[in-house]
């Protein structure tokens, strides 16, 4: 009998996915014990796993995995603590749905982002409300799977949790390589509504304290923005990019007016410059360039020991799809 037939046996299974991501069967567990049989039955046979929400917001190189594991069953909302200010939302929860929610009681993750929540977390990517960080930082916990197969639980629902390793923050970033989110705790704060205001001297507006300053370049044209509380101008920026420039904290508009390419956003006090139509691999001289679409290999351009150690911790059979190649 072929493996798919026994994966079948184990959730529901269905046709693989093609183009940027291929892979021969997408797997849809409706538990975290199905998660758990899934990773296992891919040690036995020595197949490789791909991890997605929805699979909208891909990042890194092209996937050729044989089992695509979605959360989007794992899609409960369990908890909303209006009073110690927390969400415990599954995986597969969509992100807006999450926020429209939120909204409803009074509060809200102050990110914008178009896919799952376990893909918010995963992804770790800076929202236009830049002073307040990123996604890690919001994470207080999580239930996560492990490349063993193994359903462990790290961190708490509070920030006053601080002893043992901090492995929900290690998975922020890592884009499923080290391990799946099926359930995680975050940080939340009384809703409130932003506008953006085009500004000249951005030093002016920290007296305003604004939630975030970006800057958008579009060819030789830069504008820069204070994202201001209260009702007013809302434009969209484009949630999909070529490539991501790393580079120092309070430098991002800097370095953003010696950057030739389409379309770019530096988001100030993030360290991130994000863009579309540059030359990765000409910027990669000056700069920590990571390639985000349309890449075969080494897309981020750079390698940490300290991953590697995590890997082989957490995954040593290296059963998660390599996105550090």
């Amino acid at each position: 009998m072929d493996w798919v037939d026994e994966v079948g046996k184990i959730s529901e299974t269905r046709e693989g996915s093609s183009s940027n991501v291929i892979t021969r069967i997408n797997v849809f567990p409706s538990s975290y014990e199905e998660v758990s049989e899934i990773i296992k039955f891919a040690i036995k046979n020595n197949l490789k796993i791909y991890p997605f929400g929805k699979n909208s917001n891909h990042i890194g190189p092209n996937v050729n995995a044989d089992i695509g594991l979605s959360t989007e069953k794992l899609n409960r909302i369990i908890d909303i603590s209006e009073e110690d200010l927390y969400v415990t939302a599954q995986a597969g929860v969509d992100f807006q749905y999450l926020s429209n929610v939120l909204k409803s009681h009074g509060l809200q993750i102050p990110f914008l982002y178009s896919g799952t929540t376990g893909g918010f977390a995963s992804t770790n990517l800076p929202s236009i409300l830049t002073w307040y960080g990123y996604p890690k930082d919001w994470l207080l916990g999580a239930k996560i799977a492990t490349g063993l197969g193994e359903i462990i639980k790290s961190g708490s629902k509070t920030t006053k949790f601080s002893s043992g390793y901090k492995i929900w923050k290690a998975l922020s970033g890592a884009l499923g390589w080290l391990g799946i989110y099926l359930e995680i705790n975050i940080r939340l704060i009384p809703y409130q509504n932003f506008h953006f205001e085009e500004i000249k001297n951005y030093e002016e507006y920290f007296k305003r304290r604004p939630l975030g300053i970006i800057s958008v370049k579009e060819g030789n044209n830069i504008k820069i923005y204070a994202v201001i509380r209260g009702e007013g101008k809302i434009f969209e920026i484009p949630k999909k990019y070529d490539a991501s420039i790393v580079t120092v904290r309070g430098k991002e508009i800097d370095v953003l007016k010696e950057i030739e390419g389409d379309y770019c956003v530096a988001y100030y006090g993030n360290g991130l410059i994000r863009c579309n139509g540059i030359d990765v691999e000409g910027l990669r001289s000056q700069f920590v360039v990571i390639k985000e679409r349309n890449c075969a290999s080494n897309c981020f351009g750079y390698n940490y020991e300290a991953i590697s150690m995590l890997k082989n911790s957490l995954d040593p059979n290296g059963i998660f799809f390599n996105i550090f190649q």
